[in-house]
């Protein structure tokens, strides 16, 4: 029973992905050359600054040179602020930080002001799971909404980039490649009726729907990036869904695995997206899908066994029974939204990722290993007596 319920703590974690304005802590840029950044950007506003994805986001643009102000919501909490003040020093970027909170709308004016981009990362993500939906939805909605307001009366904002999520195009589909044009239908019940992603959903639409309904001389540009499972090296010392997963197999925290599938991309690819949202003509008033390709759990642990097993790690390669499975969904939310996905495989067209981006994703399978290497590199995964470190060709 007690390899049972890691395995639906690991899954209950998988299938819901995490994820007032004060004084400024302003560092500034180091000594390295600036990469190629354009000119028509004069301060990126970046909210959620401090999280697994937005710290690469920022990094990316401090290393092209770009003025960058990122919320948090404490300034004294080193263990957010220290790491982002840490890239400015070492990029020719410059990195401001100030206080906002999507639960406090007021906090957003001061906040966006004189900014010429927004790339809105930030969404309140529950670490337990709510008794009311609106308890997730609200805040994500209403968040969302205050920062577009924001954007609206500061008058400055040229667009809003936003972090969305595969969890709104579908999450368990078999019949075709699902594409931009495609939207989570949350009466299919199951994993696209969890509150997380009705959250994603519905903060998107409701996104679209503000810019919609703004007059032609408030309008500003906006698009939507909606990036699969994230994995790849991270650049600060955070926690995220994906660090936590890629630990928890690593350390053989999961006896037992599920014969589940996820769309897996490399944070450094997204970050890049993000970047290129916020820059090319051709990508405003669209949706874009950020995917490498389908691994499943079992793909995961393989590919980590295979490069980490012999450095002292236990990956486990164990199916879980299908079963027991079905006989605890009976009772249990988490095994019965894992129930619903087992042995499905849903794929995502990135063709516009390609051709409309420019971008070509990274094989995620890589992504895992250098994920891995730099959780054990920041002593996130505790260095094994055996650890090796990386291979050098």
């Amino acid at each position: 029973m007690r390899v049972l319920r890691s395995l639906l703590a690991s899954v209950d974690i998988i299938l819901k992905p995490r994820s007032f304005v004060g004084p400024a802590v302003v560092s500034r840029r180091g000594n390295s050359s600036a990469a190629t950044k354009d000119e028509n950007v004069s301060r990126v506003l970046v909210t959620g600054a401090s999280g697994y994805v937005a710290s690469c986001i920022v990094n990316e643009l401090l290393t092209k040179g770009y003025t960058v102000r990122g919320t948090v919501r404490s300034l004294s909490n080193p263990n957010k602020v220290d790491p982002l003040k840490s890239l400015a020093e070492r990029t020719p970027g410059t990195l401001e930080l100030v206080e906002a909170d999507l639960l406090s709308p007021e906090t957003w004016k001061s906040a966006v002001e004189g900014c010429s981009h927004v790339l809105h990362t930030a969404s309140p993500f529950p670490f337990e799971q709510p008794k009311n939906a609106e308890e997730v939805v609200r805040p994500a909605v209403d968040g969302t909404l205050s920062v577009l307001r924001a954007c609206k009366e500061a008058g400055t904002v040229k667009r809003v980039v936003i972090t969305s999520s595969v969890a709104s195009v579908g999450v368990y589909h078999t019949t075709r490649p699902l594409t931009e044009e495609d939207w989570t239908d949350p009466s299919r019940g199951g994993p696209e009726a969890e509150p997380y992603i009705i959250s994603k959903l519905m903060a998107e639409k409701e996104a679209f729907k503000y810019i919609e309904s703004l007059d032609d001389k408030d309008k500003f540009e906006f698009c939507t990036v909606l990036p699969g499972f994230v994995i790849g090296p991270s650049v600060a010392n955070q926690a995220a869904t994906s660090l936590d997963i890629v630990k928890r197999i690593m350390v053989g925290g999961d006896p037992l695995i599920p014969n589940i599938a996820f769309t897996w991309v490399d944070v450094r690819d997204v970050a890049d997206a993000h970047i290129k949202c916020m820059t090319l003509k051709q990508a405003a008033g669209q949706r874009f899908l950020i995917t490498d390709k389908s691994l499943t759990y079992r793909d995961v642990c393989k590919q980590l066994y295979d490069e980490f097993h012999d450095q002292g790690y236990s990956p486990s390669l164990r199916l879980a029974p299908r079963l027991v499975i079905r006989l605890m969904s009976l009772f249990d939310n988490a095994a019965r939204s894992m129930n619903l996905v087992w042995g499905v495989v849903t794929t995502y067209d990135n063709s516009k990722m390609k051709n409309v981006l420019g971008i070509q994703p990274r094989d995620c399978r890589q992504g895992l290993i250098d994920m891995a290497y730099s959780l054990i590199e920041n002593g996130y995964i505790e260095k094994s007596p055996k650890f090796k470190g990386r291979k050098t060709s």
